[in-house]
C-alpha cells in the first residue's frame, strides 16, 4: 500500500504562489485547480502572509464594503401630521408624526425580519 504525503510549503514558496495568483487575473478557485493545490491550503497561507505583512494585497481585489450609504434624511416639519415609510418589501406605513422610535423598531422587526 503506497502512502501519499502532502507537500509542506515553505514560506517563500507560498509567497511566490500568492504573487503569481495576483498577477494571473484568475479567481482563487480556478488558480488552485490549475496549479493543483487545495484551496484551503492556499487560503491559509494567504491569511498568514497577509497578517504578517509579507503579502502586499492588490487593492483591486479587496472585498467591497458590505454597507450601503444612505442619503441624509430630510428634516421633518414640526407641523407634519404623519410620516409615511415604505419598507424594502413594499409595506407602506403611515404613522403619526409623534410615533415613538422604539415602537417603530418593534413594528419593523415584525414586518421586515432580518
Amino acid at each position: 500500500m503506497s502512502e501519499t504525503r502532502r507537500k509542506r510549503w515553505t514560506k517563500p514558496e507560498a509567497l511566490s504562489l500568492q504573487e503569481t495568483w495576483q498577477k494571473s487575473g484568475q479567481n482563487q478557485i480556478d488558480f488552485c485547480k490549475e496549479v493543483g493545490i487545495p484551496m484551503s491550503t492556499f487560503s491559509t497561507w494567504r491569511r498568514k502572509l497577509r497578517d504578517s505583512g509579507e503579502l502586499q494585497t492588490n487593492p483591486q481585489l479587496k472585498p467591497k464594503p458590505k454597507f450601503v450609504e444612505l442619503p441624509r434624511p430630510r428634516t421633518i416639519s414640526s407641523q407634519a401630521q404623519s410620516i409615511e415609510i415604505i419598507t424594502p418589501r413594499g409595506f407602506r406605513l403611515t404613522l403619526p408624526a409623534n410615533f415613538a422610535a422604539t415602537d417603530l423598531r418593534s413594528v419593523l422587526s415584525v414586518i421586515e425580519p432580518c
